[in-house]
């Protein structure tokens, strides 16, 4: 773990992060509605209003971290226009970590259809895991 130990940070409150899925659904006019993942797309138009210190924005990675209790909005703007958001409440709850259970991939599958819009399409994945870690 001492990659991801920060001396800084290693004392302080860590509040909870997610990262951000950006979609689009769209229509052919039939009534058949499809989804599609945006978030590269748009990543770099996000922001978090108001700024108060309640959630940090990394851009990069299309994720959100709590800095403190309150709550904020994360939006995407094209310009001064919001094309959409949703709000984010961070609570000061405390949750304690009682077990950690780590499952080690060594293996992956994906098997893509030959066309990303097709309305059958079906995408599957497979793994194989090594259950305990000694």
């Amino acid at each position: 773990i001492a990659k991801y130990l920060d001396p800084s940070k290693s004392c302080r409150t860590k509040y909870q992060s997610t990262p951000i899925q950006l979609t689009a659904s769209f229509s052919r006019g039939t009534g058949s509605v499809f989804t599609v993942d945006v978030t590269k797309a748009l990543k770099s138009q996000l922001r978090v209003v108001p700024s108060n210190g309640v959630l940090n924005l990394d851009k990069s990675k299309a994720s959100v971290e709590g800095e403190g209790p309150g709550v904020g909005e994360i939006g995407v703007y094209e310009g001064n226009l919001k094309l959409g958001s949703t709000s984010v409440r961070v609570s000061n709850l405390r949750v304690t970590v009682t077990s950690l259970i780590v499952t080690a991939a060594t293996s992956l599958t994906a098997k893509i259809p030959s066309g990303p819009y097709a309305k059958e399409s079906v995408q599957t994945a497979g793994s194989t895991a090594i259950p305990n870690l000694d």
